[in-house]
């Protein structure tokens, strides 16, 4: 599993982009604001369903894309106010849970 340090507040634009070293379910801290474009595009071997903590305001473009083994559901994320373009293309993710908002521009 990938555990994030409590403190972080936003992780960069392509972060951890094509990581082979992510492995098993994501927990994203209380204290994000925000995810940067390609954070996580291409990390195949993240997995689970996604929380995003309602801390977060910002979701940057495919932040999510192309990371297969997303769980089924993306929940949380009541603190949205941006969210990218194609952030969970070709991913797992099939349900949102999110504010209706933000499901609809998802396509969720």
């Amino acid at each position: 599993d990938i555990v994030l340090p409590k403190t972080i507040e936003s992780i960069g634009d392509e972060a951890f982009m094509n990581s082979v070293y992510l492995d098993g379910k994501i927990y994203l801290p209380s204290s994000l604001k925000t995810i940067g474009e390609r954070a996580f595009y291409s990390c195949n071997e993240i997995e689970g369903d996604l929380i995003i903590p309602d801390s977060v305001e910002s979701i940057g473009d495919e932040a999510f894309a192309y990371c297969f083994k997303l769980g089924k559901g993306v929940y949380g994320g009541k603190g949205l106010k941006n969210i990218g373009h194609d952030v969970f293309l070709s991913s797992g993710i099939k349900k949102s849970y999110l504010p209706p908002a933000v499901s609809k521009k998802l396509g969720l």
